[in-house]
C-alpha cells in the first residue's frame, strides 16, 4: 500500500512521516486493520481515508502529521 503513495506523488518525507506513524511501538495494537492515510489538501483520499474509519473493529487511532507544511492524516482500526 505505501510504495503506492509515490505514484500518487507523495514526497519522500511523507511517506518516511507515515513509515515511522504505523511502526511506532505505541501503535502496534492487537488485530489493526484498515491503515489509512491521507494528504488533507487532497479531497478524494480525505473521502476514502472517511470512508475507512468507519470499517474495522471497535477501536481507533486517527493522528494529524505535519510534513513539509503538508497536513498528513493516519489513522487504523484495532482491536477483537
Amino acid at each position: 500500500m505505501l510504495y503506492e503513495l509515490k505514484e500518487k506523488g507523495w514526497t519522500d518525507k511523507q511517506i518516511e512521516a507515515v513509515h515511522a506513524f504505523f511502526d511506532a511501538p505505541e501503535n502496534d495494537q492487537e488485530c489493526r486493520d484498515n491503515l489509512r492515510m491521507a494528504r488533507a489538501s487532497n479531497v478524494e483520499e480525505c473521502n476514502h481515508y472517511d470512508n475507512l474509519v468507519y470499517y474495522g473493529c471497535c477501536g481507533f487511532c486517527d493522528k494529524e502529521l505535519e510534513v513539509e507544511g503538508e497536513i498528513i492524516r493516519v489513522g487504523y482500526n484495532y482491536g477483537h
